[in-house]
């Protein structure tokens, strides 16, 4: 069930890809989602329910992504300026 800020963000999601497109094999352009099919997506719901959801569909993304995530990270260690790099302890 898509709802419509879903389709949304999949067009959005389509377009941004094509904008970041390089010809070269660095991907330019990551987005972590995951679907609400469980809890509530009112931004306001700060029940304890809803925010044990909202954990445990973090952590499956973090585990579905994180070699994603990894390679993210290692591209913004390797943009930053030396003294951000150092103010953060990454080398």
């Amino acid at each position: 069930m898509w709802r419509g800020s879903d389709l949304q963000g999949r067009f959005k999601d389509h377009q941004v890809g094509m904008l970041c497109k390089t010809d070269s094999d660095v991907r330019r352009y990551y987005r972590f989602q995951v679907e609400l099919s469980e809890g509530s997506d009112d931004m306001d719901d700060a029940t304890p329910t809803n925010l044990r959801v909202l954990r445990l569909l973090a952590e499956r993304l973090v585990t579905d992504r994180g070699s994603d995530i990894t390679a993210l990270c290692k591209q913004l260690q390797e943009l930053a300026p030396p003294s951000v790099a150092s103010d953060y302890g990454v080398a």
